[in-house]
């Protein structure tokens, strides 16, 4: 065994430089923070309003709800066909013809 350490792969990085403290923000107004009230009561409002006025299921609907997918219309499948194969030798032997007469 060598007495030897092997190579070190830890990095030291410089100490951080400091920087001056910005000064702190001044605070918002009163007017400024009654509008943000205002705003975040209208919007809490909204959200209660939409989720309390949803319409609801009928007691007689709740027996459907879990077959709802088969009560769907469904579209109509596209009827089975082959593939369409382009020969890409063919077609640039017509457009060569076409191009030529």
């Amino acid at each position: 065994m060598n007495g030897t350490p092997p190579g070190s792969n830890v990095y030291h990085l410089p100490a951080a430089i400091l920087m001056a403290a910005e000064p702190a923000p001044r605070p918002l107004s009163r007017a400024r923070r009654l509008r943000n009230l205002w705003w975040h009561l209208r919007l809490t409002l909204s959200a209660l309003r939409a989720v309390l006025i949803r319409p609801r299921p009928l007691a007689h609907d709740a027996v459907y709800l879990d077959g709802a997918a088969e009560m769907i219309e469904r579209r109509h499948p596209r009827p089975l066909k082959p593939a369409v194969v382009i020969d890409f030798a063919m077609a640039r032997d017509r457009l060569r013809a076409a191009l030529e007469a």
